[in-house]
C-alpha cells in the first residue's frame, strides 16, 4: 500500500508594535489549505506583540512553495507539535524575521512542520503489530531529519531548476497486508 505523506504546517506571524498581521501572511496561506486558529496579544515592557496562528496540511509540492514563500533562514528539532486533529507530532521549526519598514514593526514567522500520512494508512496504522512499527517510524525519521538538514539548502534548485527530491518525502510503500495482524474471527 502507498501512503502519501503529507506535511502538517503550524504558521505563527508575531508582530512586534503593530497590530497587522496580514501584510506579512504569505499568499497560500489561505482557505481551503490553511485555517486560522488564535490570536494573542502580548505586552512586554511596553512593547506590543501580536502573534497569529494558522494550521494546514500540504502535499510535498505545496510545502516546497511554502518554504520558497515564506525565505525561512533557519530550522531546528523541537520537542514536538500538539494538534487538534493528530495530537502530538514530531516537528521541525523553521523560522526567520525581520524589520517591515512600511509599518516601521519587527516580525518572526515561525513554522512547526510535520510529516503525517494520508487518513486511510492512519486509520489502519493501529491495527499493526508494534514489531513491525519501526519500519514506519524509519520513515517519518528521514523525512524529519531531511525537513532540519536539507530543505532550506535545496528548495531553489527544486522549485526553479527542476532538481527531484527524493521520493520518500511525497509517498511511501508499505506492505500493509504484511504488516497487519490477520483477523481470524
Amino acid at each position: 500500500m502507498k501512503a502519501k505523506v503529507f506535511y502538517y504546517v503550524i504558521l505563527t506571524i508575531q508582530v512586534f508594535n503593530s497590530v497587522r498581521t496580514n501584510n506579512l501572511k504569505p499568499e497560500m496561506v489561505k482557505r481551503p489549505l490553511f485555517y486560522p486558529t488564535d490570536v494573542e496579544h502580548e505586552d512586554y515592557d511596553g512593547l506590543k506583540s501580536v502573534s497569529r496562528k494558522y494550521c494546514g496540511r500540504l502535499l510535498f509540492e505545496q510545502l516546497i512553495e511554502f518554504l520558497n514563500e515564506c525565505n525561512f533562514t533557519s530550522t531546528c528539532q523541537t520537542m514536538g507539535a500538539l494538534t487538534m486533529e493528530y495530537g502530538w507530532l514530531d516537528a521541525i521549526s523553521f523560522e526567520t524575521s525581520g524589520e517591515d519598514y512600511y509599518d516601521g514593526c519587527s516580525y518572526t514567522l515561525n513554522a512547526y512542520i510535520s510529516p503525517i500520512y494520508d487518513d486511510e494508512f492512519c486509520e489502519g496504522f493501529g491495527d499493526v503489530p508494534e514489531d513491525h512499527k519501526p519500519e514506519v517510524w524509519a520513515h517519518m525519521k528521514k523525512c524529519l531529519d531531511w525537513l532540519q538538514n536539507d530543505a532550506l539548502d535545496v528548495l531553489y534548485d527544486i522549485k526553479y531548476r527542476d532538481v527531484a527530491a527524493p521520493a520518500y518525502l511525497n509517498e511511501m510503500y508499505f506492505d500493509i497486508q504484511q504488516l497487519l495482524i490477520p483477523n481470524f474471527s
